[in-house]
């Protein structure tokens, strides 16, 4: 560029900065620029750096000062946190999931809780296309618990299946399971109706029996003379049957203590003893495979049963014998000839 000189004024040359033209900027007179006086709002004028309204200026802070402490009181936040995250690694059943698994990882190693929810209303809510909430308890523990002061502790429904499902394998979890479903420990309602196993229609009832018998399913069984003990039947209409001993039922009233019916001994989850000593469960109400001779006439089904002289058998009604109180099932099936096991609908004679 072409500079000028001191004082000159021609067109395309460029105005040197020690132009005595050029004058010092005040409060009073217009240099380059126009200043404002302390504390004065003027469209247009330059606020000078001794200007009140400025603050002093500080050293500027590191990203690593103090001022979130690693360690801190949790209730000292105030507010809503939202975390988004992509996780979700892998765990097996039954075990601690990874730190990766979900946004966000409570760890205690005290004796409290490793998350706690406390709301006016709710306080922890889980939702997830696969399962809303999920408990494990790799140790002895339950894997969720339910408690509640005036409402019931746990409260279940679904839209369009089964509120709760106790018992069976989770295979796409790998969660293995017990035999052992569900277990009531105190007074149990139900307002509808009730389905049991399937494939065993009767009522059975634990009683002791005879230990000088040999008992089997389909042997039907009456009480002795002391009322103490079941025992074979051995006599034609005998008005003291009390049922017909069977493997399956489903209902089962009384089980011995520790004893339940379908579980073996050592079965994972439950230690349950063996066969009990000196009782049999006998079914009282229903449909059972019952023992049956054909030996004197036929069995039809629908014909009417009654104890048999053979032992532990049943037979036909013969009408011309009938005295109240000796029948006491209906066949559901039949038997030409010899013996052989026939379902059969107990029934009171």
């Amino acid at each position: 560029v072409e500079l000028a000189r001191d004082g000159e004024d021609a067109a395309g040359v460029v105005v040197q900065g020690d132009d005595s033209r050029l004058k010092p900027a005040t409060t009073e007179r217009a240099g380059i620029v126009e200043l404002a006086a302390a504390g004065s709002a003027l469209a247009g004028r330059v606020v000078q750096a001794d200007d009140p309204r400025l603050s002093d200026a500080r050293a500027p802070t590191p990203h690593e000062h103090d001022y979130a402490p690693r360690e801190h009181d949790f209730s000292s936040h105030t507010g809503a946190i939202r975390l988004e995250a992509e996780s979700g690694e892998a765990y097996a059943a039954l075990a601690k999931p990874p730190a990766g698994h979900a946004p966000i990882t409570g760890v205690n190693r005290g004796g409290g809780a490793g998350l706690a929810g406390v709301g006016e209303r709710d306080g922890v809510v889980g939702s997830g296309d696969a399962a809303g909430v999920i408990g494990l308890s790799p140790g002895g523990g339950v894997g969720v618990l339910g408690a509640g002061r005036a409402g019931p502790g746990g409260w279940f429904s679904s839209e369009r299946s089964y509120a709760v499902v106790a018992g069976g394998s989770e295979e796409s979890r790998g969660l293995p399971s017990s035999v052992l479903a569900l277990l009531a420990r105190g007074l149990s309602r139900f307002e509808d109706t009730v389905y049991l196993r399937a494939g065993a229609g009767a009522i059975g009832v634990y009683f002791p029996v005879d230990e000088k018998d040999v008992l089997s399913p389909g042997d039907v069984v009456v009480i002795d003379g002391k009322g103490e003990r079941l025992k074979k039947s051995r006599d034609y209409g005998a008005r003291s049957v009390v049922g017909v001993v069977t493997e399956h039922a489903g209902l089962v009233l009384n089980p011995p203590e520790g004893h339940l019916p379908d579980v073996d001994a050592g079965e994972r989850g439950f230690y349950a003893p063996g066969r009990p000593r000196g009782m049999e469960l006998v079914a009282v109400l229903g449909v059972v495979s019952v023992r049956v001779t054909a030996e004197r006439r036929p069995i039809e089904a629908g014909d009417l049963l009654v104890a048999s002289i053979n032992s532990g058998c049943a037979e036909k009604l013969d009408e011309a014998k009938y005295k109240p109180g000796m029948i006491f099932a209906r066949s559901l099936g039949e038997l030409k000839k010899g013996e052989g096991l026939v379902s059969a609908l107990l029934i009171a004679g």
